[in-house]
């Protein structure tokens, strides 16, 4: 038993829980032309884990985490729209395009992902993006869960806009949300325009990712063997 203790110890602690990101970019139209930009690794995210959406609604959508975990995502009662011209920065890409408050529209639009309760473990971090190309952005506050933001920051965006009258003039925001447990709900905001804007351009979820069944056994195995070699 001695010689298999540290061979079982060091498979469990090789297959122990680590932390993933599931990144999420809306990208948004421009007479029916969808954007389908791919980021090139900002916000900490690199291009090829980039989930691309577009569409004012969708139901069920794959979408998979940096490690290979696999999630659902819905969104409903948006609109979609882009910044016109050209963005030199990766953080534009994904900045530029988002879901939009419908026009007019009194719902707020909303989105939901699915599979967190059962592959994150524990609590994680949620951040949404917003951006606009209105002249003078006032964000409304989203809500994670029912919970409000515990920080809002501005969003680094050097990029240049053509071709419109906003741009981002520095508004564009992120809402961080930490400690966020289960699936989620996310509201984007008060779709009421004289108010504020509800215009989400991307989501990331940082989670540490359950063990799988396979490496919890393990885990269990090294415990056992443990165990009887004291008893030794």
């Amino acid at each position: 038993m001695k010689s298999l203790t540290p061979w079982l110890a060091a498979i469990a602690l090789g297959s122990s829980a680590h932390a993933a990101t599931l990144a999420i970019n809306f990208d948004g139209l421009d007479n029916n032309q969808a954007t389908n930009v791919t980021a090139e690794g900002p916000l900490g995210v690199d291009a090829a884990n980039w989930n691309n959406y577009n569409g004012s609604t969708g139901s069920n959508q794959a979408a998979t985490a940096d490690n290979g975990d696999a999630f659902t995502i819905s969104w409903e009662n948006g609109g979609e729209w882009r910044i016109v011209g050209f963005l030199g920065t990766s953080t534009d890409s994904v900045l530029r395009g988002y879901l939009d408050d419908p026009n007019g529209g009194s719902l707020n639009p909303t989105v939901t992902i699915n599979g967190l309760a059962s592959l994150a473990q524990g609590a994680y971090t949620v951040s949404l993006y917003y951006s606009t190309d209105a002249a003078t952005a006032n964000f409304d506050a989203g809500t994670v869960n029912g919970a409000f933001a515990d920080s809002i920051q501005a969003v680094n965006n050097p990029g240049t806009t053509l071709g419109n009258a906003g741009g981002f003039t520095g508004s564009s925001q992120v809402q961080i949300f930490n400690n966020v447990t289960g699936d989620l709900t996310i509201d984007i905001g008060d779709a009421d325009r004289s108010n504020g804007r509800a215009t989400l351009a991307a989501i990331t979820v940082e989670y540490t990712a359950a063990p799988e069944p396979s490496s919890a056994a393990l885990l269990g195995l090294a415990g056992v063997a443990l165990i009887l070699r004291r008893r030794k």
